[in-house]
């Protein structure tokens, strides 16, 4: 079961971003193209050692696309940064 999202607001697209976990320090895990935060969440499950922070991009999973194009890595990069 993955936790309530947070909503990251980042031009004019909403992404969801999961914060789950209580160690420290925190680590932040990118779904695969086309995935989400449940994907990650399979393959690192929650424990006390680290703290997972999942943004889910433009467009994937609950993410809304926004209009800024074209897609990029270096978009879905600078969107994980913010």
């Amino acid at each position: 079961m993955v936790a309530a999202p947070t909503i990251l607001l980042r031009d004019d697209a909403s992404l969801r971003v999961f914060d789950t976990g209580q160690g420290r320090p925190p680590v932040v895990f990118q779904h695969g193209l086309g995935g989400d935060a449940a994907q990650v969440a399979q393959n690192f499950p929650d424990g006390p050692s680290y703290r997972r922070l999942t943004v889910e991009c433009r467009a994937q999973g609950g993410s809304g696309a926004g209009s800024k194009r074209p897609f990029s890595i270096e978009m879905f990069a600078d969107d994980v940064l913010a």
